[in-house]
């Protein structure tokens, strides 16, 4: 049975609080289960864009990378909105506020990154000539495990995922053949358009 990224995100969640709850023998899995939280938030995210994403780069890549690929195309991407409609007598009309739908929940690419790794550290042994950039003590472990729970929350609570309709613009890679696909709107905030092909990384201005 296949499990959607809305339903894995919860709980892993939810299976982190528990250990966390647990001896200090259980803090790795707490740690493993949180990076799979992350990354199902991230797969979610990538979901409503995915007509947009090679999907044999998307299979390649780690969540934050996939995240950056996009926000290659659509910067937009990166930012939390709140979606709300309401009825209005014309496009002009301002008498009527929105009613709220829900608030989608986008997280920061440096925020992304230096927390998967984070999490990524905690699951190696430990060796004599590691870098200690990890809390090493069970007490900062938890700490740090305990914060991040919190931080997690509003992206597997009750969200929204959706990506607005915009002009795209598709071109060629020359150089790996790979299509692009950016936001018109985009193009006027990039000096230059990456290719997102896995093996490529070519710019293109």
């Amino acid at each position: 049975m296949q499990i959607s990224a809305g339903s894995e995100k919860r709980a892993a969640l939810k299976a982190a609080r528990e250990l966390l709850e647990q001896d200090d023998e259980s803090i790795i899995y707490v740690a493993l289960e949180l990076r799979r939280c992350l990354e199902a938030i991230v797969y979610e995210k990538l979901w409503v864009y995915r007509h947009r994403l090679p999907a044999d780069s998307v299979h390649k890549w780690q969540p934050y990378q996939a995240f950056r690929a996009l926000l290659l195309m659509e910067p937009d991407a990166g930012f939390t909105a709140m979606i709300g409609v309401s009825r209005q007598a014309s496009p002009e009309s301002t008498d009527r506020l929105p009613s709220l739908i829900g608030v989608d929940h986008r997280p920061k690419l440096q925020w992304l990154r230096a927390t998967y790794h984070k999490l990524g550290s905690f699951l190696h042994a430990r060796w004599s000539f590691e870098k200690r950039t990890v809390p090493t003590a069970p007490e900062d472990r938890r700490e740090f495990l305990a914060r991040l729970l919190l931080e997690l929350e509003p992206f597997v609570g009750p969200t929204v995922t959706m990506a607005l309709p915009v002009d795209v613009v598709a071109f060629e890679c020359e150089f790996c053949q790979t299509t692009i696909q950016t936001a018109r709107c985009a193009l006027e905030e990039l000096s230059e358009v990456e290719c997102v092909g896995c093996d490529c990384r070519e710019r293109r201005r």
